[in-house]
């Protein structure tokens, strides 16, 4: 998995730059510590996180060192994946598996019709919980 970043000095993509990244997991492990990135062009730089696990959410910091202003030298984002990374996969498991409706909550299975996909809360046209016997106007995610 590459992870990019992007970086402007006065507000114009800026090369050259000695870029680093740091990557943590949720729980507080260090993944990746101060490890260098590599330049693209145009601003633009990259790590190949090798060990990246596409059911882990990650927190990223890039730092593209200090002859950039402190607004603008660090760049940060998560890939808060929960446990959707894959949304064919996802769809596919959801199409396979049975599919149960409880009160106002949808429950999606995969094909084992064991493990839960996702599930969604239902609600009626006037945006009242929609049990068993009402119609559903809206889904929300769970």
């Amino acid at each position: 998995m590459n992870i990019i970043a992007f970086f402007t000095e006065d507000g114009t993509p800026k090369t050259g730059l000695s870029a680093v990244i740091d990557i943590w997991e949720l729980d507080g492990t260090h993944a990746v510590n101060n490890q260098a990135m590599t330049e693209v062009a145009g601003g633009f730089y990259y790590y190949s996180f090798a060990s990246y696990a596409d059911t882990t959410d990650y927190c990223i910091r890039a730092d593209g060192s200090n002859v950039l202003s402190a607004t603008e030298r660090y760049v940060a984002t998560s890939n808060e994946l929960g446990q959707v990374t894959d949304p064919v996969g996802t769809i596919k498991s959801i199409e396979g598996g049975k599919w149960l409706r409880s009160g106002a909550t949808m429950f999606f299975y995969d094909e084992d019709n064991v493990t839960s996909v996702c599930s969604f809360n239902l609600y009626d046209e006037d945006d009242l919980p929609a049990d068993n016997s009402s119609r559903v106007f809206r889904r929300d995610r769970r």
